[in-house]
């Protein structure tokens, strides 16, 4: 029901909290800052006389909660001064019925509860008085009201320990005259307060463009507030507005005397976020009031910088061209505008850069020209666009890596088949380990789609890295059986051994990759036979080791599922593994035994079979 007495349009109060016949909700306000209330809708102790006299169970409290503003009013009428209901709380939140009416602007049931005793500075459990509500929600008038009845407008509550001047300040309208009342009642130095977070009422001001309540604030302590700065990023009032990309505010703080070149603690001026969020009205205009466009940040980035990770190449031009923003910068790395264009994707940016003569083959600090920064991050148009205006295909990095290793590495298929397409070399070895590109694909998570670009163009599949291993010794080790497939298929030689003797399923077999084991086994069989696949399971490394000698080794702790290190054993056995081998140090297979109880007791059958194997050898 609506107050015909009541000052303003009334709020519906289903509307604002969406309540049900059984749903509560909490209102918030521009700022997040939740009112704390909700209305209810159980039928807790109301009713009506048949003569419409309300009867004496019935709670003001619940009224309230639920906007039955009239009965709430007649009840009123008859409730004496001081009586224990008015200032009866919610059991949850510790709301009042006079916070509650306060904040849904209702003047005449404020005013009667005020003059029938009710606390005006009673507190919710976050702390929040009526005046913090009102502050957030309520018209000039409530607010008046609370101050004239000594509402104390210098008590923190909510969240975040916030004065009313801070919620006030927050609202999106019909601030400027609330935020007055509340400066002339608490005193010019509460503007200077800080909430638990460490902002100011300035900065909430700022962040909801409200540019007369910025005014309002800095008649006073303007150069205090001003050089003020947020606990979390040290933002201040210039780099909030300029994030929200607001112009007519900026201007008015210039004009109020902040710093145009001030900085946050990643050394961001304002030009830089202005640079970042590619307003070029902004940028036009900083620059106009004398905004430096060669200051550094913490990483050793200028604005352009920044317009070139966003990709803004208007502001780019802007910066470079009218701002005179040097085109040689570098960041902390010694990345290059074509660096940062690149990386971040943006071939017209980098082209524009290129243009305006950045270097296209300038290396950083490791050695990686913009060419290798495009093909880490996979973007295929960057690397065609550079590749097309001359960027060599095989530059190296300090450490011998090209393009198509890191291309490989980072698993971009669509820019190994781009860096092919312009004749990278597919069996440059590189990297701390010399690999090829198509080692560095054996150990690359889905590896095999860039395998199989690499191997169609001509990659040695037996080919070795320093250690002597192949590409599926590689993928052996990490489990990688789509992999070993591929190179098997690609006439990949199983038998192939390493420095060390080891072949391809010796590696599966000490990393206990079950699968890859009986892949190769399986192939090995179909594609040969299976006395090929038995030589393989009984060839010995250089220390006279065979597959079976490293299953025994095998723990439960290196199996990857249950019953994968004794499965290993009994897959080996199944192809005539030979337990009676000899190492060079003339150790049979039971002396390499680390672990023989649990075999017993898990695969009793082929312990057996090992020892009787063994039994000859009298040891």
């Amino acid at each position: 029901m609506k107050n015909p007495e009541d000052e303003g349009e009334p709020t519906d109060v289903g509307d604002i909290t969406g309540c049900g016949d059984s749903t509560t909700s909490t209102a918030t306000n521009s700022s997040g800052i939740g009112s704390g209330m909700s209305i209810k809708s159980s039928e807790d102790n109301l009713s009506v006389s048949s003569g419409g006299t309300v009867q004496s169970t019935v709670r003001i409290l619940h009224l309230c909660q639920r906007g039955e503003w009239t009965l709430a009013e007649q009840l009123l009428r008859t409730t004496e001064r001081g009586h224990p209901d008015l200032s009866q709380a919610d059991e949850e939140t510790g709301v009042t019925p006079l916070m509650i009416v306060v904040r849904e602007n209702k003047l005449v049931l404020a005013e009667r509860l005020l003059d029938l005793g009710a606390g005006v500075n009673d507190r919710a459990k976050d702390g929040r008085t009526c005046l913090h509500y009102a502050a957030s929600f309520a018209k000039d008038d409530i607010v008046k009201l609370l101050l004239n009845r000594k509402a104390d407008c210098n008590l923190p509550g909510g969240p975040k320990d916030q004065l009313p001047l801070h919620m006030a300040s927050a609202r999106n309208t019909g601030a400027v005259t609330v935020v007055q009342y509340l400066l002339k009642s608490a005193g010019k130095e509460t503007r200077l307060v800080t909430d638990k977070g460490g902002s100011i009422p300035l900065f909430f001001a700022a962040e909801v463009g409200n540019i007369s309540v910025c005014k309002e604030l800095l008649t006073q302590h303007a150069d205090q507030q001003l050089a003020a700065q947020k606990e979390d990023n040290g933002d201040n009032v210039l780099h909030i507005a300029c994030r929200r990309r607001d112009l007519d505010l900026v201007k008015m703080l210039l004009e109020s005397g902040i710093s145009v070149d001030a900085t946050n603690y990643d050394g961001h001026t304002a030009l830089h976020i202005a640079s970042w969020e590619g307003d070029e009205m902004l940028v036009k205009y900083l620059y106009q009031m004398k905004a430096n466009p060669n200051l550094s940040d913490r990483m050793d980035r200028v604005p352009v910088h920044l317009a070139a990770e966003r990709g803004h190449t208007t502001i780019v031009d802007l910066l470079v061209d009218k701002c005179k923003a040097s085109i040689s910068a570098r960041t902390k790395d010694g990345s290059t505008l074509m660096h940062i264009a690149s990386t971040y994707g943006h071939p017209d940016t980098a082209l524009t850069f290129l243009r305006k003569g950045v270097p296209l083959q300038m290396p950083n600090k490791s050695g990686a020209i913009c060419l290798h920064a495009a093909a880490m991050k996979g973007h295929t148009n960057v690397v065609r666009a550079l590749l097309q205006k001359g960027a060599a295909p095989d530059s190296k990095t300090k450490d011998g890596s090209t393009a198509l290793h890191l291309a490989v590495e980072c698993c971009k298929p669509q820019v190994v088949q781009t860096l092919l397409g312009f004749g990278a070399q597919v069996e440059l070895k590189g990297g701390k380990a010399q690999e090829t590109p198509l080692h560095i694909a054996a150990r690359t998570r889905e590896g095999e789609k860039c395998a199989e670009m690499l191997l169609k163009s001509g990659a040695d599949v037996n080919a070795t890295r320093e250690n002597g291993e192949t590409a599926m010794h590689i993928a052996a080790r990490h489990g990688q059986i789509q992999m070993v497939i591929a190179c098997l298929e690609e006439g990949g030689d199983p038998t192939q051994q390493s420095k060390i003797g080891e072949t391809p399923l010796h590696v599966a077999v000490r990393h206990c990759h079950l699968d890859v084991a009986r892949q190769l086994l399986t192939i090995v069989s179909r594609s040969r036979s299976r006395i090929d696949s038995v030589m393989l399971v009984n060839q010995q490394n250089w220390e006279g080791e065979t597959t079976v000698h490293y299953a025994a080794e095998l723990t439960k702790n290196m199996a990857h599922e249950d019953m994968e290190d004794t499965d290993m054993i009994k897959l080996l056995l199944e192809y005539d593994g030979d337990t009676s081998l000899h190492t060079k140090l003339v150790i049979t297979l039971l002396k390499y035994l680390t672990f023989p109880q649990c075999l017993i007791s898990k695969s009793n059958y082929y312990w057996s079979m090992m020892e009787k194997q063994a039994y000859t050898l009298n040891w």
